[in-house]
Parts: C-alpha cells; structure tokens; sequence
C-alpha cells in the first residue's frame, strides 16, 4: 500500500512540475510574440507590460527546479507529510465532496465575476465576489465576510491604482479612484 501511495504521490509531484513548465511556456509565448506585436515589451519598468509576467514565468520555472530536485534527492521518497500539533485537528481530505463542491462553486462566482466586471465596475462586483468566496469557503458571519472583501478590495485597489497606476474597470456607474 505505501508504495502506491508512494507512486500516486510522485506521479502528483510530477504532474505540478508539468504544470508550472506549461504555464511558464505559456507566459514566455505571450511575452516573446503578442506582447511585442503590440509594442508592450519594451521600455523601461513603468511602461513593460512583459516584466510583470515574465517574473512570473521566472517564478514558475524556480519553483519547477525546486520540485524535480525534491523528487531526484537521494531515496526519491516526497517529503513527509508535516506531523500534527497536538490537540490540532488534521484538515479535511480535499478529495470529499464538500471540498469538490466549494472549489465548483468558487470557480462558477469568479466566472460570473469576470463577466460583470467590466458592466459593473472593480469596486462594486470585487467585495460582492470575495464575500460569496469568503461564505462558501467557510466564513459564516456575513458582517466580517463583508468588512474583510471591502477591506481587502480597497486594498487592493490602492496597490493597484497609486502604486502601480493600473486603471481599474469603473463600470457604467463610473466609480473608481
């Protein structure tokens, strides 16, 4: 049995290292070809629509070594699953059917959430989309689900609008900063 599990395990392993290959591939295509059809790849950091993604992609591809070289360290085992703090309770198996539905209706709030994005606006479709995720997730007081998705969603928007002077969509209501 422990050499299933070893087998599934590393099979899992390999397939995020596939997984971060292919999206860092992804970002690498874009930043090489569109962007530059479009004029968006050069310059300096300010004006580089590319350096942000190609970070990323750069991440991707750190963090793609760091898996093979955890599953090539001598005796090939996956690291240990962590061991358990006394009198914490070990998390719920992310393969039951609670979980699966969380993740299902998670993904169909943010589908709907890019859809209403540009109609609506960032800051009156953000804390209405974190607060959903916030209550399927497992927030139950609506107050603090609210409070945390404007908190956060002001935040955000702040980094987003000042710092990095990314124009946020405003919406047919026209709110923005």
């Amino acid at each position: 049995m422990a050499d299933k599990d070893t087998r599934r395990r590393r099979v899992g392993e390999a397939g995020v290292v596939l997984g971060f290959l292919a999206l860092a591939g992804l970002v690498f295509q874009q930043t090489r070809t569109s962007f530059v059809e479009q004029g968006a790849a050069s310059g300096g950091a300010m004006y580089n629509a590319a350096l942000f993604p190609e970070l990323l992609g750069w991440s991707l591809l750190l963090l793609a070594a760091i898996q093979v070289f955890r599953l090539l360290r001598p005796g090939g085992q996956p690291a240990a699953d962590p061991p358990q703090l006394a009198g914490v309770a070990a998390p719920e198996d992310t393969g039951d059917r609670r979980s699966l539905r969380q993740a299902l209706v998670c993904l169909a709030l943010f589908v709907v959430y890019l859809l209403l994005l540009r109609p609506v606006g960032y800051h009156l479709a953000t804390p209405v989309f974190m607060a959903a995720c916030y209550y399927v997730l497992g927030t139950r007081n609506i107050v603090v689900a609210l409070l945390l998705a404007i908190a956060t969603s002001l935040a955000m928007s702040f980094v987003f609008e000042y710092w990095m002077n990314v124009i946020l969509p405003v919406g047919r209501f026209g709110i923005g900063f």
